[in-house]
C-alpha cells in the first residue's frame, strides 16, 4: 500500500470521503459504508417489530422493510460493489435474512440480494 503524501500545513488529511452518500477508505475500499448501512438497517429492526406488535400485516412489513432497508443496501450499489469484501456481503445477507424473520417470512426477496452480488 503506498503511503499518503505528507501533510500540507493548515489542511487536514482525511481517511475516507463521502460522495453522494457512498463511503469510500482512502484505500478504496466501501467496507465503512457497508458497515454503517448495515448498522442502521439493523436499527429498523426495531421499528419493524414495533409495528408487527401493532398490528402491521405481513404485506405491510415487507412494504416498509423494502423502502427502508432494501433501498439503504442497495442505493448505488453498483458504484460501489467492486470494492466491498465478501464478508460485506456476509454482513448484508445476514441483516436481510434476520430481518426478514421479523416480516415473518413471507417470501425471499431474491432480486434484491442479487443486486448486492453483481
Amino acid at each position: 500500500m503506498k503511503t499518503l503524501p505528507p501533510p500540507l500545513p493548515d489542511i487536514t488529511q482525511e481517511t475516507s470521503l463521502k460522495i453522494l452518500g457512498v463511503t469510500f477508505s482512502n484505500n478504496l475500499s466501501a467496507s465503512d459504508h457497508i458497515r454503517n448501512d448495515v448498522s442502521e438497517s439493523a436499527k429498523t429492526l426495531y421499528a419493524l417489530r414495533v409495528l408487527r406488535y401493532h398490528g402491521l400485516s405481513d404485506a405491510g412489513l415487507q412494504d416498509v422493510f423494502r423502502a427502508v432497508v432494501i433501498s439503504r443496501l442497495t442505493y448505488a450499489s453498483r458504484a460501489w460493489r467492486g470494492f466491498v469484501t465478501a464478508t460485506d456481503v456476509q454482513h448484508t445477507h445476514k441483516l436481510y435474512f434476520s430481518t426478514n424473520v421479523v416480516a415473518k417470512k413471507t417470501y425471499i426477496i431474491k432480486y434484491e440480494l442479487n443486486e448486492l452480488n453483481r
